[in-house]
């Protein structure tokens, strides 16, 4: 989890940078052109990190219940259509 994290933090710092940027700018056009890349950065950083809950939440279901684990699916031999 902790490279996810790195990486959330890595976005997160990018979303910042550019919100600094927007409150320099004296001009509309400017100050969206760096809040927009902002949003999509918190996203991303928002996305990991729910990945990263889930994925603790799933490890640990799979620890208090074995067959909650995924099984592999077999393989099922293809049925050739009738003619």
């Amino acid at each position: 989890m902790g490279m996810k994290m790195d990486q959330a933090q890595f976005y997160r710092a990018r979303a910042h940078a550019e919100r600094k940027l927007a409150e320099q700018t004296m001009l509309p056009q400017e100050r969206s052109r760096h809040l927009q890349p902002a949003a999509v950065w918190d996203g991303m950083a928002e996305k990991i990190e729910r990945t990263a809950r889930l994925k603790i939440a799933n490890d640990k279901a799979r620890q208090k219940s074995p067959s909650a684990t995924v099984q592999p699916r077999s393989r099922v031999s293809r049925v050739e259509p009738r003619p």
